[in-house]
């Protein structure tokens, strides 16, 4: 507000602005605002306080009309979805006397839910005492929802719908944080001779090749376990909860059989194709951050002794190889 063009001309004293009421444009000014504007008292605190007044941009936003929402409290936003801890925060802080901001699930009068910013603050008409609290909220759901959309994006693989290296990078941390690390298994998978099949069909047979190989591993594997797309013709299986090397083993033979036992249908007719499997389990010489590369190595000599074979690493001093 630029404070030159507010005047004491009215009769009572009052402060003006450019010849209105002070009050009475800056009621106008709310009113006009995008977001929602909410004035409650501040007798039993926020939000448990009779709302005072709203703007359009409540009424558009909550589907309460202005006279439906006075009397009432703000707690006609919340619902089962609303996470209670925020409003105890923010309620925590406004005790305190300071401004307070986060974003909660809140709901329409419909019972849309939506996720909305908001910010308030206290509001002291007499000097040191908070008389009421003025609340902007904002319907940040899209804005969400977009968010959510690149993080997934970032984290998928577009052809196949498999997660991709950085999300079972990001798994691998986290299972490893979370569980005993000695229990941690991962197969790196590579497609045999898939070049043969791009110049033989072309690229859009390949693809169609690889969706459906990864449906296949998908179909064999543990339902806790993690399945990527790690590149090219290469996936990647996270194997959480894992104790011995037959465990791993087993699964990874499943991999094997499912891709190979049955050529894969496309468009160009039916192909066979075979998989190469590199193994590898925690233990002391492995620790989690050295699977990937330990897994990589094995899938190096599975392609060495002939492909369509697992390997384990460290198949030399414990034996283990299968195909």
């Amino acid at each position: 507000m630029d404070l030159d063009h507010v005047t004491p001309d009215a009769p009572d004293g009052s402060p003006r602005l450019v010849g209105r009421p002070a009050d009475e444009v800056l009621a106008a000014a709310l009113a006009s605002l995008n977001g929602a504007v909410v004035l409650t008292g501040a007798e039993h605190g926020f939000p448990g306080s009779s709302i005072l007044w709203v703007n359009r941009g409540f009424e558009e936003m909550s589907g309460w009309r202005a006279e439906d929402a006075l009397g009432r409290t703000p707690r006609v936003l919340l619902g089962t979805g609303t996470d209670r801890t925020i409003v105890d925060a923010l309620r925590d802080e406004l005790r305190a006397g300071r401004e307070a901001d986060g974003q909660i699930v809140a709901y329409r009068r419909d019972g849309e839910p939506f996720m909305m910013e908001l910010k308030v603050a206290p509001v002291r008409a007499v000097p040191g005492v908070v008389t009421h609290f003025v609340a902007i909220a904002t319907d940040v759901t899209e804005i969400r929802d977009h968010v959510e959309l690149l993080e997934r994006r970032a984290h998928t693989d577009p052809l196949t719908g498999l997660g991709n290296r950085r999300q079972l990078l990001l798994e691998l941390g986290a299972v490893a944080a979370e569980q005993d690390p000695d229990r941690l298994g991962v197969l790196m998978i590579d497609v045999d001779r898939f070049k043969e099949v791009n110049d033989a069909y072309g690229h859009e047979t390949g693809d169609e090749v690889l969706t459906e190989i990864a449906r296949r591993i998908a179909s064999v594997v543990r339902g806790h376990d993690v399945v990527v797309r790690w590149g090219g013709e290469e996936f990647c299986v996270l194997l959480p909860d894992v104790e011995t090397d037959a465990e791993v083993m087993e699964v990874a033979e499943r991999v094997r059989t499912a891709v190979g036992d049955s050529p894969i249908e496309s468009r160009s007719g039916e192909i066979p194709v075979t998989v190469s499997v590199g193994a590898v389990r925690t233990s002391a010489e492995v620790a989690p951050p050295d699977l990937i590369g330990s897994a990589d190595r094995a899938l190096y000599a599975a392609k060495e002794s002939g492909r369509n074979r697992v390997e384990l690493s460290g198949a030399e001093t414990n034996g283990w190889r299968s195909g």
